[in-house]
This record gives C-alpha cells, sequence and structure tokens, in this order.
C-alpha cells in the first residue's frame, strides 16, 4: 500500500504543477494562486500600484499575465503597468503606462499585449517601449486574452442592433482589423486563460458564482463550446469583480507534429457530492477497463464498474484519488475532493 500511495502522490504533485494558474479578484485587490486539480486557490502576495493614485483607474488592477521568466505582470485600469518576479515576493517594478484604459492582458516571452475597447497595444520587453497595433474593427475587448498553440485569443463584445453578443476573437497581430470570430461565448468574460499540460493546450475562463464562488469553465478550441468543469473555488468572503487570469504558457512544450505522443488526460466534476463523472478525455473511454478510488493513505476506497458515472455515495468526505487503468496500458491519476 505504500508503494501505490507513493505513486499516487508523485503522479498528483506532477499533475498539480502543470495546472496552476492566477486570478486577481478587484474587490480584494488580490491574486490568487489556484489549481485546476484540486479546486483549491490561496491568497499570495500582491504587487501594490504607486504610479499616480490620485488618477482615476490607477489603485486597481484590471488584468493580469505571465510570461516564461516567472514574471507577473499586472494592468491598472488606467494603463499602469507593473512586474513581479514571482521568485521574489517584495519586488514590484512600474514599467511605464500604456496611456489609455486598459481591460485585457496576456504576454509571451518578448512583450506584453494589452487591450481596451476597439484598440491592440504592445509593450516590447526586450526595449521596454509600448506600441499601439491598430484596430479591431467593431470589437471591443471584454476582459482577458491568452495564447493558444501560437495563436492569440481576446474575449470581446460587440453592439448588434438591440443586442450585445460575446465572442471569442481570433486576433490578426499583423492587421487586428482582420481579426475574426473564432466562437460565440454564452456571457461576458473577465478572466480567461491557457494553459500547456502533458503535451496539450487546454484554454478556460472564470465567472462568479454567487459573491463566495468562482466557477471554472474549460473552453472547448475543438468544437467551439464552453464546457463545465465542475470545479468551483469556494471563499469565506467577497470576491465579486474577478478581473482577469494568468497562466505559465510555454507552446514550444507542445508536439505539433506528432499526434502520438499528446499524453491522454481526463476531466472529471471536481469536488464531489454524489458520482464523479468523466467529462472531457483525449481517448476513447471504451478503453478503459478499471477504475479504482483511494484514499489519502493508498487504501483502496471503491472499484467502479461503470466508467461514465461512479456513485460515491456513502464514501466518507475528504481527499481521494482516483486512478483509471486502460486496456492499451495507460494510466491515469486525479485527485478527487468528496464532500
Amino acid at each position: 500500500m505504500t508503494k501505490i500511495f507513493a505513486l499516487l502522490l508523485f503522479a498528483f504533485i506532477n499533475n498539480c504543477y502543470a495546472q496552476e494558474f492566477y486570478f486577481y479578484s478587484g474587490s480584494r485587490s488580490t491574486v490568487f494562486d489556484a489549481d485546476i486539480a484540486s479546486c483549491i486557490a490561496s491568497p499570495i502576495y500582491t504587487c501594490t500600484p504607486t504610479n499616480n493614485l490620485s488618477q482615476w483607474g490607477e489603485d486597481t488592477y484590471f488584468d493580469i499575465a505571465m510570461d516564461n521568466s516567472e514574471n507577473m505582470y499586472y494592468v491598472t485600469a488606467g494603463g499602469s503597468l507593473y512586474r513581479r518576479n514571482m521568485n521574489d515576493e517584495n519586488s514590484c517594478e512600474f514599467l511605464g503606462s500604456f496611456n489609455d484604459m486598459i481591460s485585457s492582458l496576456t504576454a509571451d516571452p518578448e512583450n506584453v499585449y494589452a487591450a481596451v475597447f476597439n484598440q491592440l497595444h504592445r509593450y516590447n520587453i526586450v526595449s521596454g517601449t509600448f506600441s499601439v497595433l491598430g484596430d479591431l474593427g467593431n470589437m471591443n475587448a471584454a476582459g482577458d486574452m491568452f495564447f493558444y498553440e501560437g495563436k492569440l485569443f481576446l474575449t470581446v463584445y460587440e453592439n448588434y442592433q438591440d443586442d450585445t453578443l460575446y465572442h471569442l476573437l481570433e486576433v490578426n497581430l499583423s492587421d487586428p482589423a482582420e481579426s475574426s470570430i473564432f466562437m460565440t461565448l454564452p456571457m461576458p468574460v473577465m478572466a480567461a486563460f491557457s494553459i500547456s499540460f502533458e503535451g496539450h493546450s487546454k484554454a478556460y475562463y472564470l465567472m462568479n458564482n454567487g459573491l463566495l464562488a468562482v466557477k471554472l469553465y474549460e473552453i472547448d478550441m475543438e468544437d467551439h463550446v464552453a464546457l463545465e468543469t465542475g470545479c468551483q473555488f469556494n471563499f469565506n468572503s467577497n470576491t465579486y469583480n474577478i478581473n482577469g487570469a494568468a497562466a505559465y504558457y510555454d507552446p514550444s512544450e507542445l508536439d505539433h507534429n506528432d499526434p502520438t505522443s499528446v499524453k491522454p488526460y481526463i476531466l472529471t466534476n471536481n469536488p464531489v457530492l454524489e458520482t464523479i463523472n468523466i467529462i472531457s478525455t483525449n481517448f476513447e473511454k471504451s478503453k478503459i477497463i478499471q477504475t479504482t478510488l483511494y484514499d489519502i493513505v493508498g487504501q483502496k476506497a471503491k472499484t467502479f464498474n461503470d466508467k461514465d458515472t461512479m456513485n460515491v455515495t456513502g464514501i466518507s468526505p475528504g481527499c481521494y484519488f482516483l486512478e483509471i487503468i486502460c486496456t492499451d496500458g495507460i494510466r491515469l491519476i486525479n485527485k478527487i475532493i468528496i464532500k
């Protein structure tokens, strides 16, 4: 049992690291370090704005971004850009201003991109210069942007007759006016991000669920739909106004040439009340031959016969590990919280 538990724990630690992301609560002026696997979020040190605080929008952030050098970027509503190195809790560097009201932010290894209304901005990390890339046509930035397999995406809205429509826009960096709608979103999205996880990309967005909870949704970039993940971050005080999210995303970790090199994954609802449901996966569920639930010390809690819906009624609340074994040797381990 000790060997099984050690293996489960090792797999979970690696799984957690790959699924880490951050989001910013404007109401609490705090960045949270969150994990998709455990659905747990904790507050971390947040860079304090210092520039031109007497001006509107300069005392609170509207979005955050991460680069691949472990730097977090913060932008105020008034356009001031700050940087913090994640290895130095006390670092907080003012980089300059976009000189515009910014609502969306993301970063790649060389640039920080920002958007407001129908305009796209850029900050070059190497030269330290700010520039305007162009207009987005009749689209307006709704709240966040992210990279997905080398392409830039921006949550936007447009006024159509008497309605307001919400979209995910694929941004043309060479000519922003030629950007195109990638998919329609069911609601305005203020916080979105992407991760590179075990050889594949995944995109997500966050929405408030009342005043004390934040729900996580997956953006299925292949089928162009939004999916509930079953993951919700619960708090004991108001977290209203989630203004932005970010994660470390490195497309170089992806194998774009050999589809057989993409590692299998499985996503379930989490936390669990009565049943564990498989929400999405990148392999045929018919290949699953065994699903077993272990407790935190490696003792078997239950073996399931139904691979689609796994009933946990009668199992004590707590932290568990779900082991999934397939016919071709695939072995996956997910952390499950039972309430």
